[in-house]
């Protein structure tokens, strides 16, 4: 996840260096990005079929490969059509492989504690946001944008490689149980009888209830990271106290992960995403009307904190629904679905913020779409109470 993500967040680095040298305009180099995040989600659906069926191993480590050699011939474009190519296509087939099979893994091998485990997993997330660009543009200063490419496209598909190898299924697997779960006949079929496939989880009123909660709140989910450092700048900050806007966002991310995902143990994930979703709805109202020179930095970081938490608890959710055995697809169909809703977030924002000439409207959109993620997660609260636990 940490390297992965950290080539990902570093790649905006590298965009004034490709303008300045090959004569493209801003918008022709940041299309591509687009194009990667699309293929990047829509994939996910059979990157979690496949994990189900393979295991996480085999399916990461072709997609380090795929990585690696997007980012290798990146370092190489002399034309417009290789960077959409190389780093839309290839990378974002390569990319497919890592939010989807390695959230499933721990759903697979955590019961009892699932939620607080994929938290201190989802750090590496928030991690990469502080540590990708700053080591790309490290990179460049030493050896220049081409051959900090380079770098990238060996060493990080290495790492993700080494990290993979110690990847296994399931705990079953290697004789063991999930934790929290007792290891006796009767809880294994306990267990069993619980999974359900993708094909059988679209016919509960919960299912469509999650997709519901998690595709309203996720059209707004990367508007901020794309547009707070504008609306700093709107604000009258320096371009260092605007940026420094989504270093807020980023730490939010890391508290808001642990934090949520203990509570998680105590409250129920349904009760814990309540929580996140108000964090959301809070910060994005006042957001809205508010212009103090600190107070759109608690904000952020109150953003943080409700983003990181619901991403962390969506594939708790899922597990706690549906059981562990098909985690994969049923991630990978839900995350490929509120993915490409979080791609209009940005765009339709930007469009705002163009004809009204500043983000208040933005703001008030992205709260009231959490208000109707946050209505449909009380109905959640009480399906999912309805589930039998397996501990």
């Amino acid at each position: 996840m940490f390297v992965a993500y950290s080539m990902q967040f570093g790649y905006g680095v590298f965009l004034p260096h490709m303008v300045e040298e090959l004569g493209w305009s801003h918008s022709q180099v940041s299309t591509p990005f687009s194009i990667y995040l699309l293929i990047y989600s829509v994939l996910s659906f059979p990157s979690g079929k496949l994990t189900d069926r393979f295991g996480p191993r085999i399916v990461i480590l072709g997609g380090a490969i795929l990585l690696g050699a997007g980012y290798f011939a990146l370092a190489r474009i002399v034309s417009l059509w290789q960077l959409w190519l190389f780093f839309g296509v290839i990378a974002g087939v390569g990319m497919s492989v890592v939010f989807v099979p390695c959230h499933a893994t721990v759903v697979k091998w955590f019961e009892q504690k699932r939620a607080f485990a994929l938290g201190v997993m989802g750090i590496g997330l928030n991690m990469a946001n502080f540590c990708g660009p700053v080591v790309a543009t490290a990179l460049i200063v030493w050896l220049g944008w081409r051959d900090a490419l380079l770098s990238l496209a060996i060493g990080g598909p290495l790492l993700i490689v080494l990290a993979a190898i110690g990847l296994h299924r399931d705990p079953e697997m290697r004789g063991l149980m999930p934790d929290g779960v007792r290891a006796n006949l009767k809880m294994k079929r306990d267990v069993v009888w619980k999974d359900k496939t993708l094909k059988e989880a679209i016919r509960t009123e919960v299912f469509w209830v999650i997709l519901g909660v998690y595709a309203f709140s996720w059209i707004i989910l990367f508007f901020p990271y794309v547009h707070l450092p504008q609306h700093g700048l709107d604000l009258g900050y320096s371009q260092a106290m605007a940026a420094s806007l989504l270093g807020c966002v980023g730490v939010g991310g890391m508290f808001g992960r642990l934090l949520l995902a203990w509570l998680a143990s105590y409250l129920g994930t349904a009760r814990s995403l309540q929580l996140c979703l108000t964090a959301q709805v809070v910060s994005l109202s006042i957001f809205s009307c508010v212009s103090d020179e600190f107070i759109p930095f608690m904000c952020s970081f109150l953003y943080g904190v409700g983003a990181g938490g619901a991403v962390t608890l969506f594939a708790a959710i899922i597990g706690d629904n549906f059981g562990r055995r098909y985690a994969g697809s049923l991630v990978g169909f839900l995350f490929a679905v509120g993915s490409g809703a979080a791609a209009l977030g940005p765009y339709f924002s930007g469009f705002m913020r163009d004809y009204y000439g500043h983000y208040s409207y933005a703001f008030v959109w992205g709260a009231l779409l959490n208000c109707l993620s946050l209505i449909l997660s009380f109905r959640l609260h009480k399906l999912s109470k309805r589930r039998p636990s397996t501990v």
